[in-house]
């Protein structure tokens, strides 16, 4: 452990997990879900110019994958960048699955598992699984997946940016 991880978890009397990495993970997948919720909003404002950007940043994600999908059927009524639709799609599909994922961590609960290790716990639906760097580092890589998406979206609706 890096004398700063150290220092961080000093600042508490909780029982955080031995491996900085795990916690790494946690962080990446919350802020890299953040960065893609508000790429999303950006691409819906460069569609749509009449949304208000800053009243899409205070709705909840899955309003905003609502949003985008309604800005994917206004660029279709309106027969507006024909290349991204499929991308578009996809996008809207792929950041559903994330939005459901990232619920699974947020809403998890810290427990001790049967190596002894502190990890978050999600109980869902008569369905238990322990939050672990596999489940992360998939969330993770989808993450990419969907940026890519996204630039490609932005060249064709702002090809100047």
């Amino acid at each position: 452990m890096t004398k700063r991880f150290l220092s961080i978890k000093k600042q508490t009397r909780l029982a955080l997990p031995e491996d900085d990495a795990y916690l790494y993970r946690l962080g990446v997948a919350l802020y890299g879900f953040n960065s893609i919720n508000s790429f999303v909003i950006e691409i819906i404002c460069h569609i749509d110019n009449k949304q208000d950007q800053t009243k899409l940043f205070e709705l909840e994600s899955g309003k905003v994958l609502n949003k985008f999908r309604k800005t994917l059927s206004y660029a279709k009524k309106n027969k507006l960048f024909p290349v991204i639709y499929l991308n578009m799609s996809k996008v809207a599909d792929l950041f559903e699955n994330l939005n459901t994922e990232r619920s699974d961590f947020i809403h998890s609960y810290p427990i001790t598992n049967k190596k002894n290790e502190q990890i978050l716990h999600r109980r869902k639906e008569r369905k238990y699984f322990e939050v672990n760097n596999i489940f992360l580092d998939n969330f993770i890589s989808r993450l990419h997946d969907v940026s890519s998406l996204l630039y490609e979206i932005r060249s064709a609706v702002k090809p100047h940016l």
